[in-house]
């Protein structure tokens, strides 16, 4: 009934998850628990459109948010674990003479933990919501965790790409869709590019005008110090 979150439906927890932080930096008291106005949400994300849809949307998320199961392994701070949990612990809706008046959701302790204790939170551009593609946004996110701060960028075998992404579709549909997204050459400040890495056909990201930022910032690349840029196929 429900079906499984997708990567829209994520915005809802970037939103909390700003909101969030902006109670801690201001040092206010937080809990797991958030409220927040369909208008308030809408309003973060860039949408223009206000009507009686737009919540009905938000609420169809929340409720996939809610119902989707998912089994990890979890860092939080020193400690790694085994960890089974829903995206959003409890949702509520509340409506007073047939308006919208708010939403209300619980996070999960996890997720609560690692914004609140361990501040482990990626900045993301601003324009990340204006990304219409569902592998573009996954693209993005995937770069900005991994050669964000990398000096020489990232370079992973596309297969394993493919496996992470948790595409539906088979893995020549996969090398389809990049073909044009390597030839649009637009995912947010990060060129993607294909490489050949131990041998084997690889996607390589790296930040653009990358300048460096303090020595103690920078992370020692696991991926291609040298790469041979594969141009794209026709």
């Amino acid at each position: 009934r429900f079906g499984i979150a997708t990567i829209f439906d994520q915005d809802l927890l970037m939103f909390a998850i700003s909101q969030l932080m902006h109670e801690v930096n201001a040092k206010n008291v937080v809990s797991r628990r958030i409220q927040f106005t369909g208008y308030e949400y809408l309003k973060f994300i860039g949408r223009t459109t206000m009507g009686g849809k737009a919540y009905k949307d938000i609420w169809s998320s929340l409720e996939r948010l809610h119902h989707t199961f998912v089994e990890t392994n979890i860092r939080i701070g020193s400690a790694k674990r085994h960890h089974s949990f829903n995206w959003l612990s409890e949702i509520k809706q509340v409506e007073k003479d047939g308006k919208h008046r708010r939403f209300e959701i619980v996070l999960p302790e996890w997720l609560y933990s690692s914004v609140v204790q361990d501040k482990m939170i990626l900045t993301l551009d601003a324009k990340y919501f204006s990304i219409k593609g569902g592998l573009e946004r996954w693209l993005y996110q995937f770069a900005r965790k991994t050669s964000g701060r990398q000096l020489n960028g990232w370079s992973e075998n596309i297969k394993l790409i493919y496996e992470k992404s948790g595409s539906l579709g088979t893995f020549s549909e996969f090398n389809r869709r990049m073909k044009k997204i390597l030839k649009d050459d637009n995912l947010l400040g990060y060129n993607v590019s294909k490489t050949m890495w131990y041998k084997q056909i690889a996607l390589h990201f790296m930040r653009r005008n990358f300048t460096g930022i303090s020595n103690s910032g920078i992370r020692k690349t696991n991926g291609a110090k040298q790469f041979r840029r594969i141009e794209n196929e026709e």
